[in-house]
């Protein structure tokens, strides 16, 4: 019983430089995968916040309404705005 509490700090070492390998493995790209988001939109998602929003009114009338209100968002910036076919996409960044 005695050896075994002398190695307990020994065993708790190797669990954590074990799962701090296994985590340093597990990164492709530093820059990219600890500060990419891939939330993705879904209209069957649990998660109300990632469903689409459904607008109803002029795609150009909506796009630079939502345009005027970014600016008043502090984190969110708008990117690029790409307008064709009767649709607008905005780009935005947080």
């Amino acid at each position: 019983m005695a050896s075994l509490l002398q190695a307990l700090p020994y065993i708790a070492v190797a669990i954590v430089l074990l799962v701090s390998l296994l985590t340093v493995m597990s990164v492709d790209d530093w820059s990219r995968d600890w500060t990419t988001n891939h939330a993705q939109l879904q209209a069957t998602s649990t998660d109300p916040l990632l469903r689409p929003q459904t607008l109803s009114g002029p795609p150009t009338a909506i796009a630079d309404a939502l345009e005027s209100e970014i600016g008043r968002l502090a984190p969110w910036s708008l990117i690029a705005r790409e307008q064709q076919a009767g649709e607008v996409r905005l780009h935005l960044t947080h």
